[in-house]
């Protein structure tokens, strides 16, 4: 038996209110998840966490050099700036001559091999007692803090030197990223205070996340550092008074320095 013209329009309309019921939902959901922010889910962040993990056991398995080469190869650029800068200006009174200088002693004399002394492969004698660590904590952060004096010293030098001739402060990339390595290597000398001075340290603060936060900014620092120098061999100044050449066997010795003092900063 056909059914009947009233129970077919009950039908429809039942199915239309039912549809529209349906719509009213969907479009409610969308709102309500177009309003609200995502949540980072925990099984993103320990994803996050497991990467780093494979990514330090990879470079972990990579053979650390010998000691003495990223030593060497950082007091090796390093003479090689001060030779340039005294056969070009000998000793004169040129403000500009302090920057290289300085910049040569602070990062490549002291900054990269003391951030060589608390790591594994530090070149300051291991396992002897006349020798504990505590004194090459106080060997690391007199020389990062000397390192610190004269970098300051050589950007002085420089925006000085630019000012006198009037000419346009950070205007290289060199010049941007320089400040920056100045300004990260200045936070990171003040994360190390409170590892010295607990009182210093804010309440909730333990010591090993002083520690972890000072390794893993240490990087950040050692990274600009590196972008920073590997810049300042491709200056008008450095390819004048040398050649490209050099300023590519400089590159190496960045390389290697910086890389060997990351690894070291973060025990791997």
């Amino acid at each position: 038996m056909p059914p009947s013209p009233t129970a077919t329009s009950a039908s429809a309309a039942a199915a239309g209110s039912l549809s529209s019921t349906s719509s009213a939902t969907a479009a409610s959901a969308s709102a309500s998840s177009a309003t609200l922010p995502d949540k980072p889910s925990a099984s993103s962040a320990s994803g996050w966490a497991a990467t780093g993990e494979v990514l330090a056991r990879s470079i972990a398995r990579i053979p650390h050099p010998p000691l003495w080469l990223p030593v060497s190869a950082s007091l090796f650029a390093g003479g090689v700036v001060v030779y340039h800068v005294l056969f070009t200006y000998g000793l004169s009174t040129a403000i500009f001559a302090y920057h290289p200088l300085l910049m040569a002693i602070g990062y490549f004399m002291l900054l990269l091999p003391a951030s060589h002394f608390l790591g594994r492969y530090s070149p300051l004698p291991q396992g002897q007692a006349s020798f504990p660590r505590a004194r090459k904590v106080n060997w690391h952060w007199i020389a990062m803090a000397v390192a610190m004096v004269a970098i300051v010293g050589g950007f002085y030098a420089i925006y000085e030197s630019r000012t006198r001739n009037n000419k346009i402060h950070f205007k290289s990339w060199h010049a941007k990223i320089g400040v920056a390595a100045i300004v990260f290597a200045i936070v990171q000398g003040f994360s190390a205070l409170p590892m010295r001075f607990p009182n210093l340290r804010p309440a909730g603060f333990d010591m090993g996340q002083n520690v972890r936060l000072h390794r893993i900014w240490s990087v950040v620092v050692l990274a600009a550092t590196a972008v920073c120098l590997i810049l300042s061999f491709f200056t008008g100044w450095f390819l004048r008074n040398s050649s490209l050449s050099m300023a590519l066997v400089m590159v190496l010795c960045v390389v290697v320095t910086v890389g060997s003092a990351c690894r070291s900063a973060l025990r791997l």
